[in-house]
């Protein structure tokens, strides 16, 4: 079944950029630097950013970091030059270049870096299957040797997965369907299977109830 991302690729005209990706912007953007900031993340890290979207973390993360730190993926283009031209402002252009952002299908960061010192997926996994999930971190493996990649996911009982659950704001995830939850079960396949070392950190205040998870190298 496709998801939510591939529906969108070639369909975002008209669409609000806040709040098409959800909305809370500025509580959930804040929200990723501050907790990549207490895992360690420095401004002189290269940072890469999986479902960038219109920069809804990346405006934090941009004036944060060092110039051309930065680098954001995202499946819809769309999104992303809504980002670089309504929420950046010249100060924050200036930091990043067209070198900073790439848009595919596929995972495939192609970026002229050897290796990021830290990911993340903020609200991305929770709108695909396993299968996609696999297929990205298997993408992002080769370009992570010593760091680390966080990503939020909805998280749910062995007993419960078979079953609709509802999440915090009314929220309902599903087995099959977007959104999607998973078990810690799944989760930590998934992370052997890619060549990833899996650590579950839950709870971090996601207004929505997502939890955390990091892969390490």
């Amino acid at each position: 079944m496709d998801s939510h991302y591939d529906l969108i690729r070639d369909k975002f005209e008209g669409k609000e950029h806040r709040a098409y990706i959800g909305g809370l912007w500025d509580e959930l953007g804040s929200m990723q630097l501050s907790f990549m900031r207490s895992q360690g993340l420095l401004p002189h890290h290269k940072l890469l950013d999986i479902g960038c979207g219109s920069l809804r973390g990346g405006v934090k993360f941009i004036e944060y970091l060092e110039p051309k730190h930065y680098f954001g993926h995202d499946i819809n283009p769309h999104l992303i030059k809504k980002g670089r031209d309504l929420e950046l402002n010249d100060e924050l252009r200036s930091k990043v270049s067209d070198d900073n952002f790439t848009h595919n299908a596929n995972f495939i960061p192609e970026f002229p870096v050897n290796a990021f010192d830290y990911g993340i997926a903020f609200s991305l996994f929770t709108h695909m299957p396993i299968e996609r999930v696999k297929e990205c971190l298997t993408s992002l493996r080769p370009k992570f040797f010593n760091g680390q990649f966080f990503a939020t996911f909805f998280v749910v009982e062995e007993p419960q997965f078979d079953t609709e659950v509802g999440q915090k704001m009314g929220i309902i995830t599903k087995p099959n369907d977007d959104p999607y939850h998973y078990t810690l079960k799944m989760l930590e396949r998934v992370a052997n299977e890619t060549g990833w070392k899996f650590q579950f950190i839950g709870d971090f205040g996601h207004p929505r109830n997502q939890q955390m998870v990091k892969f390490s190298a």
